[in-house]
């Protein structure tokens, strides 16, 4: 549940707040972190004073971002942790932050914090995994706040964490829904046994008998050998049962919003925690056929069943007249607006770093 203080805000005036922020690269060709220099951007569109430490440069230059580039290809992880430091001081010399925030970056945190808590520097870190590694759990200590953008997003639970929802790009993924419904479906994200691949593939062998889809694209690669022989178990069911096909690699998120946009509904299996994938195809105007719970608990279904199976949900989703599809779409684009787009994310994220550095500074 989101805290009440972070609903859907306005600000008129840029925050006097001097934000560091920690990211992985301002690239937004990288098909996996291109929206970290979204964030960064929409941060730097509410505070007047920002500078970006970061492992990997901008295609292009980059207007109202002053950045310092750090790359450390050492093997060596305590040479190249000693590395990062170094150059972070050099950093932290030059801009004199208010506060830093890490943006899913618990190994830097982990180096960073103790020097940031000795200069009593506060610190945000933003982590949406379930995954626990050891970074995390000594940053956690430190650290003044983590966001994170839902409650099962995170393992850790302590009172330093706040639930803000994802930051989706809005202005890049928004599309009024369609009316006529077409019959290609389409599953984005690592192709593992998180994402629930073979039940996926069930529901579309029992649909396909109906006529309900026609086609389905699968974005995304496996990311070990055993994903690998998970995924090619089920390419020869796929194969077994006849049905049509695709798989592909993205190499960004432009190429990304494009098969998005090409297709007609979009199935989501994963009973972990919520991802943006989902919600970035519902924002794009697909229906999607959810069997998460926090998904559902958000958007509700279109089967009226509590928790229910894909197949019940394409099969209430096209026995939907067009009109009542469409209402639906798009009273839940709106939900998705309030509670997981970049604009009101990075409302909530000022509120809860003027609260903190109020704490500390006089403006």
């Amino acid at each position: 549940m989101m805290d009440e203080r972070y609903e859907s805000v306005s600000v008129n005036q840029k925050s006097k707040v001097r934000v560091l922020i920690v990211n992985h690269t301002l690239s937004t060709l990288d098909p996996l972190l291109g929206h970290q220099f979204n964030v960064a951007s929409a941060i730097s569109r509410e505070f007047s004073d920002i500078f970006v430490f970061t492992s990997g440069a901008p295609e292009s230059n980059v207007a109202g971002l002053e950045y310092f580039l750090s790359f450390r290809n050492s093997k060596n992880r305590i040479v190249q942790g000693f590395g990062f430091l170094k150059d972070f001081l050099h950093v932290l010399r030059i801009f004199r932050p208010d506060l830093v925030f890490f943006h899913m970056t618990p190994k830097h945190c982990a180096i960073f914090s103790p020097v940031l808590k000795l200069f009593r520097i506060r610190m945000i870190l933003w982590y949406a995994h379930k995954s626990t590694p050891a970074s995390l759990f000594f940053s956690s200590k430190l650290v003044d706040a983590i966001l994170t953008p839902t409650t099962g997003s995170i393992s850790i639970k302590n009172s330093k964490l706040k639930v803000t929802g994802h930051h989706i790009d809005f202005d890049f993924f928004y599309r009024k829904p369609a009316l006529d419904l077409g019959q290609v479906a389409i599953t984005v994200g690592r192709l593992d046994r998180s994402k629930r691949i073979k039940e996926v593939i069930e529901s579309l062998a029992f649909n396909s008998s109906h006529g309900i889809v026609r086609e389905f694209l699968l974005i995304g690669k496996p990311s070990s050998p055993e994903d690998s022989l998970y995924m090619k178990s089920n390419y020869l069911l796929m194969d077994r049962l006849a049905l049509n096909y695709r798989v592909r690699e993205i190499a960004d998120k432009s190429e990304l919003r494009s098969e998005i946009l090409h297709s007609d509904v979009f199935l989501h299996a994963s009973l972990g925690s919520l991802d943006k994938a989902p919600i970035e195809a519902l924002v794009a105007g697909l229906p999607v056929a959810s069997e998460n719970k926090e998904f559902t608990d958000i958007f509700g279904t279109w089967s009226g069943v509590r928790l229910p199976k894909i197949w019940q949900e394409l099969e209430a989703i096209y026995a939907l007249t067009p009109e009542n599809r469409f209402r639906l779409l798009v009273y839940r684009q709106q939900i998705a607006y309030e509670l997981h787009s970049l604009s009101q994310w990075v409302i909530r994220f000022r509120i809860i770093a003027e609260d903190l550095t109020y704490k500390s500074k006089k403006f």
